[in-house]
């Protein structure tokens, strides 16, 4: 009997004490995979702003491929700007310019295409700056 009307409290305060609390969806938890997904594709940008830029690109094109496979279009999307940017700085305009351009129609919701546009406006308008 005791062990019902403890029960019976215990749901009670718990009751209580949710009324009491404005209670917020937790926020997602970030898993050891999550992480180290996010990590690959830090460590190929970091690359890129050591000016490894062929290593890098390897890496981002890797990355791009692996990341649409999952469906994760925010990694994606980041990991095909960099490599765009690497293949940039490298001289390979046309190829960045197709890049951006793909990103611009298939990702155009994504956060990076704010670093997109400004790119690919300005490969348009004056390829003989880049570098």
């Amino acid at each position: 009997m005791w062990v019902k009307t403890t029960i019976a409290i215990l749901a009670a305060a718990f009751a209580v004490g949710c009324a009491e609390h404005d209670l917020e969806e937790p926020a997602p938890r970030t898993t050891r995979y999550d992480r180290h997904v996010e990590g690959e594709l830090d460590d190929a940008v970091a690359m890129a702003a050591e000016g490894r830029y062929s290593s890098a690109a390897a890496e981002l094109a890797r990355l791009a491929k692996k990341y649409d496979a999952t469906q994760d279009d925010e990694l994606a999307a980041a990991a095909m700007f960099w490599y765009g940017f690497c293949l940039e700085k490298q001289g390979q305009i046309d190829q960045a310019q197709e890049i951006y351009e793909h990103l611009e129609r298939r990702y155009a919701d994504m956060p990076v295409i704010k670093q997109v546009r400004p790119r690919l406006r300005m490969l348009s308008e004056h390829p003989e700056t880049v570098q």
